[in-house]
């Protein structure tokens, strides 16, 4: 019996033991699996954290936007309102303008027309006075070069009558000198007889 209580003694001892390390094992798993699941629960909260926080950026960016766009449409509208006025006023400015206006363009034409005629016939006279000139031009640079030119001829005749007087002077004094010899010789024989 002994060998039976030992042997019995033998297993409550291993039994103690596998319950020992069963109990172990099992508060390892335990701890693991909470310490897992704690991790998995942070990295989750971390992940969730990050993305409210993306969404309350979002979030934040959005109601930025609404309200960047809100102001802009209100912007717009009042510019729109006021150039919708400005445009009534100016059609009501133009609108009484455009009659005086176009009264005027009227005038301005007939006298432009007016005008354009006297430019047309002070042009024509012009063109006539320019001819008539050219003309009377043509005529004076024709008598001059008929003056200068006969002035020549009697410049030449000058010249060749005065060549022909100096070649014709020395005859012609001994002539003189010769009546003159005479009509002394004339009165001395006069003077000679009485």
């Amino acid at each position: 019996m002994d060998s039976k209580a030992a042997h019995i003694d033998a297993l409550k001892i291993k039994l103690r033991k596998l319950r020992i390390e069963t109990t172990e094992t099992s508060r390892i798993a335990r701890k693991e699996a909470v310490a897992s699941t704690a991790a998995t629960a942070r990295l989750h909260r971390r992940t969730e954290e990050a993305k409210q926080s993306e969404v309350a950026d979002v979030a934040s960016r959005k109601s930025v936007e609404l309200k960047v766009h809100q102001e802009v449409a209100t912007f717009l509208q009042e510019q729109h309102s006021a150039l919708h006025r400005k445009v009534k006023d100016w059609e009501e400015r133009t609108g009484s303008d455009l009659a005086s206006k176009e009264e005027e363009l009227k005038a301005v034409l007939k006298h432009l027309i007016q005008e354009e005629a006297e430019l047309a016939h002070l042009t024509a006279r012009f063109n006539k006075e320019s001819e008539e000139y050219d003309v009377q031009q043509q005529q004076l640079q024709a008598a001059a070069a008929a003056k200068q030119a006969a002035n020549k001829q009697a410049t030449a005749e000058r010249h060749a009558a005065g060549r022909l007087q100096n070649s014709l002077v020395p005859k012609w004094r001994h002539m003189l000198q010769r009546r003159e010899m005479e009509k002394e010789m004339k009165k001395s024989k006069k003077k000679g007889k009485k």
